[in-house]
């Protein structure tokens, strides 16, 4: 694939975050006024590259990210419903992940912050 260029949405460096930290609640109502105090900005000609041929080359200690390929228990669809029953499976997978994160890299606490997104490849 190479590369692309693309415009990208960031959240913005804004003053108002040495006050408050930026927060968004995930569950919550979207007319809540109190869901986000996120303020976004977005860049252009941002340059994407395909990094999939070279995921073994990337390491935690090199790049401050590292690829891991694990199977999951639960499909994908699971975690973008909403609904009761979702956040009990979303609890197991959560689990799942953090079994992983402590199998390979053995840290003293981990916690999973943003589950949202999952590729399949």
């Amino acid at each position: 694939m190479g590369s692309v260029t693309a415009e990208l949405t960031f959240i913005a460096n804004d003053a108002h975050y040495e006050q408050e930290k930026p927060y968004d609640i995930i569950f919550a109502d979207p007319s809540d006024p109190q869901k986000s105090n996120c303020r976004f900005e977005s860049v252009s000609d941002i340059r994407i590259t395909d990094c999939r041929p070279h995921i073994h080359t990337f390491s935690l200690q090199k790049n401050g990210f590292q690829f891991m390929r694990r199977r999951s228990e639960l499909p994908v669809e699971v975690l973008s419903l909403n609904n009761d029953e979702s956040r009990k499976l979303v609890e197991i997978y959560l689990k799942e992940t953090i079994s992983i994160v402590k199998e390979e890299l053995h840290p003293e606490f981990v916690i999973c912050f943003d589950w949202r997104v999952r590729l399949c490849c």
